[in-house]
């Protein structure tokens, strides 16, 4: 992109690559969701918070980007999140793959310790079952995404998630912030990527 010297020339298309990301979850919508009694095929309980943060992106040339993001308030009828617990997106340091697939065409985080969590585009529903739902411009974000696979051959790319809110508002129940500290035990990390299962 640089002629092969990134010291004294720059990349003339403009194109820049992500150097890292981080999700900062800032605010919840307050009640505990309950479960819904006539759900239609057991896919969208209500279950816990949703929370609301922003999905920050910092490039190699040190510059930001940011997006609107949410996280939680439902669950399959075969989750691992108990019911009525916040099954918001796990808190804590992982990786994640800048190839994008999946159900919902997103990307998928490693090593949280649920199943088949990804960045996706929040396609209008009102929280996920566990995933970061991206709320502005996904394709920005995703074209984003291409250029730091495809002109940085990057495969994938340190993330860090975490609760900035009160005691009170941190997500509640074993699966709903998986490693982090202080509102969780430590978990191991996947070995990588599991793509079974359709949470949103």
């Amino acid at each position: 992109m640089v002629n092969n010297n990134p010291v004294n020339n720059i990349d003339p298309l403009g194109l820049k690559c992500i150097k890292s990301l981080s999700v900062i979850f800032a605010s919840t919508n307050g009640g505990n969701q309950q479960d819904l009694q006539n759900h239609k095929g057991g896919y969208n309980y209500k279950s816990g918070r949703v929370y609301y943060g922003t999905l920050t992106a910092t490039y190699d040339d040190s510059s930001t980007q940011g997006w609107s993001v949410q996280a939680g308030g439902y669950r399959t009828d075969s989750s691992s999140v108990n019911s009525g617990d916040d099954s918001s997106t796990p808190a804590g340091s992982f990786t994640v793959g800048t190839t994008q697939g999946g159900s919902h065409n997103g990307f998928y985080i490693n090593g949280t310790g649920r199943d088949a969590i990804m960045i996706h585009d929040s396609e209008g529903n009102a929280g996920t079952h566990g995933c970061v739902g991206v709320t502005s411009s996904f394709t920005t974000f995703a074209d984003d995404m291409k250029t730091t696979k495809n002109c940085c051959k990057k495969p994938s790319l340190p993330i860090s998630i975490t609760y900035n809110v009160s005691d009170n508002d941190a997500p509640k129940g074993d699966k709903g912030h998986g490693k982090s500290s202080p509102y969780g035990p430590p978990i191991e990390p996947d070995p990588g990527p599991t793509q079974s299962g359709d949470p949103y």
